[in-house]
């Protein structure tokens, strides 16, 4: 519920009456491959997400400028994947920045038991170690 209205008829008519949200998108943001395994949120070059983030927060409300005086933004200096944060003077809404580039993205999951053999009953320890693919992929710096 928001001001006291629970049912909105669309996004665009809630963000009038909400005032929030006003530069948000509400559509197919284009990704990759939603179906792969894992998922690639990566977008393609012509996606509406491209170019499209605001960068006009103060550091007190999330955006720093990676490359400015607050390089320890919310959004750290480089995206998932390791590329830049900013191509050019815009950011891309979402988790990566396009670079017009295809990359593969995967993940290695191993599992190894401390003992191999066991009884019924006994118990071991199991190590899970997980991969992302690039290794040089990089998480956005945490506040």
């Amino acid at each position: 519920m928001w001001g006291g209205v629970d049912t909105f008829t669309s996004f665009s008519n809630w963000q009038t009456a909400s005032g929030e949200d006003a530069d948000s998108l509400n559509t197919d943001p284009l990704f990759v491959g939603l179906g792969a395994t894992p998922p690639d949120f990566d977008t393609i070059p012509s996606s509406p997400a491209v170019g499209a983030g605001g960068t006009s927060l103060l550091c007190s409300d999330g955006w720093c400028d990676p490359n400015g005086s607050s390089p320890n933004s919310i959004y750290g200096s480089a995206d998932f994947l390791g590329n830049p944060r900013t191509n050019g003077s815009n950011i891309d809404i979402g988790a990566y920045e396009n670079t017009g580039a295809a990359i593969a993205n995967s993940l290695t999951v191993t599992l190894a038991s401390a003992t191999l053999a066991l009884s019924p009953g006994q118990t071991t320890t199991l190590t899970v170690t997980v991969a992302a693919i690039p290794g040089a992929a990089a998480c956005p710096a945490a506040r």
